[in-house]
């Protein structure tokens, strides 16, 4: 796609890096490669992944002025479609940093394994394959913007009780040498969401979710 853009184009090992890089971003949705391969002409691809990174409008064709061209108004067909529970359900899961599990889904967000395999059905959800789940990344994107300052806050406000409350339970686990695996294997998965949470609770000043962490999370690096 990129050499049809721009025919000087070559892949090659001085750009592999950079167009695996954009794929995995894309999440391999072949609309967003279609578009990402639009910029090959002006922009060098180490630039057009940071911006996909961080823009998901930045996936659109400007030159053409068919709607149907942005990635953002396919996403935005397939969310009014969905059921308001749906959205709901989306809206809290999206905030998970990376996969989640069925437990942490359940807890913050009332899903239901049924709700889980329809989301999945219409591809709005990944099965991964160590039993959890994950939103593409650029779904997550256009998800967390369709926010409410209220519905982010409350998202939070889920996230954080259930690792508050799950978090402590862990502390003597790690030194316990028949749970030690798993205990690091359980917080090695959601690790990215729980820094996250951290950052978060630093920039608010959440001394509770702070003060509840800080032993596990010390013994787990330790």
């Amino acid at each position: 796609r990129s050499a049809r853009v721009s025919p000087s184009f070559k892949l090659d090992g001085n750009n592999l890096e950079h167009v695996i890089t954009i794929c995995k971003l894309a999440d391999g949705f072949p609309l967003a490669l279609e578009l990402a391969a639009t910029w090959v002409k002006l922009l060098p691809l180490e630039t057009i992944a940071e911006e996909i990174k961080n823009k998901l409008d930045f996936l659109s064709d400007s030159s053409l002025k068919s709607v149907s061209l942005s990635l953002r108004a396919a996403f935005e067909q397939s969310w009014q479609r969905l059921e308001e529970s749906d959205q709901r359900i989306l809206k809290t899961l999206s905030w998970f940093q990376h996969s989640f599990g069925f437990q942490a889904a359940t807890q913050t967000s009332g899903v239901s394994l049924h709700d889980l395999l329809r989301l999945h059905d219409k591809s709005l959800l990944e099965v991964l394959p160590n039993r959890r789940f994950q939103i593409p990344r650029l779904l997550k994107l256009f998800v967390t913007e369709k926010c409410t300052p209220d519905e982010t806050k409350n998202a939070f406000t889920s996230l954080h009780t259930f690792f508050v409350n799950d978090l402590p339970p862990q502390h003597d686990n790690i030194l316990s040498l028949a749970k030690v695996a798993v205990t690091l294997e359980t917080l090695s998965e959601d690790l990215e969401t729980i820094k996250y949470l951290w950052q978060r609770a630093v920039q608010n000043q959440d001394a509770d979710f702070l003060r509840a962490a800080e032993p596990t999370l010390t013994r787990f690096f330790d």
